[in-house]
């Protein structure tokens, strides 16, 4: 389910379904970016630069991975989040030169409220 709700995230994003992939993020990584507004703006340029094209990773829950990309954050996750169910799901965007830029980390969980969320990690 994780990749699913991965590739959704990113297929959108992608295709320019904005509010579509904004809906998949965690409140927390909405926060950070601070409006659908913004994130338009952020993914429209990523994008432009060669964006589009995407390949997810098969998910991970290694304990290791999910410690140095959550960081302090598993704590929050954890309380909204069943992070059992949790998995790291890494997206390539080959058409991006840098290698740190066109590599995204994803951290997907089921809520425990229900349905299923992103949050931003890399």
């Amino acid at each position: 389910m994780a990749l699913d709700v991965a590739c959704l995230y990113e297929t959108a994003r992608a295709g320019g379904q904005l509010s579509v992939a904004w809906s998949l993020l965690s409140d927390q990584s909405q926060a950070t970016i601070g409006s659908l507004s913004s994130f338009a703006t952020i993914e429209t340029a990523y994008n432009a630069q060669g964006g589009t094209a995407f390949l997810l990773q098969a998910p991970t829950q290694d304990p290791n991975l999910v410690a140095i990309f959550l960081g302090n954050l598993h704590a929050e996750i954890a309380t909204q989040a069943d992070s059992s169910r949790g998995f790291l799901v890494f997206v390539r965007h080959p058409n991006i030169a840098a290698e740190s830029a066109g590599t995204t980390a994803l951290y997907v969980a089921p809520l425990r409220s229900g349905g299923w969320r992103i949050w931003l990690v890399h």
